[in-house]
């Protein structure tokens, strides 16, 4: 079983598969997977949900993102499709500060 991080979409809701005719513009998606120490766990919890709070606030276009929670606690793993690729990402400074701590 795994836990949806609170805040975040369920696959079904923030991930859509990149099928379309040939006239669409390519989409990139990305998985990421991350594994913290145990010790760190609230913490990434915490800066998650603050890079949730922010896309909720910001609203950027073109973005799709979901986050689970594996049944070892320490697991996570994101996917993110990007109509316009990763730059959306690179605006959120919720995002940064979650990138960098890691």
């Amino acid at each position: 079983m795994r836990n949806r991080l609170a805040g975040s979409r369920t696959a079904q809701d923030g991930v859509m598969a990149a099928a379309g005719n040939e006239d669409e513009e390519p989409v990139m998606q990305v998985l990421i997977r991350c594994k913290v120490k145990p010790d760190q766990v609230e913490r990434n919890v915490e800066l998650l949900q603050a890079v949730y709070e922010e896309m909720r606030s910001v609203r950027p276009g073109g973005l799709r993102y979901v986050t689970f929670q594996l049944d070892d606690k320490v697991t996570f793993v994101s996917f993110a499709e990007m109509d316009d690729g990763p730059g959306v990402l690179g605006q959120l400074e919720a995002f940064q500060r979650y990138r960098t701590t890691r």
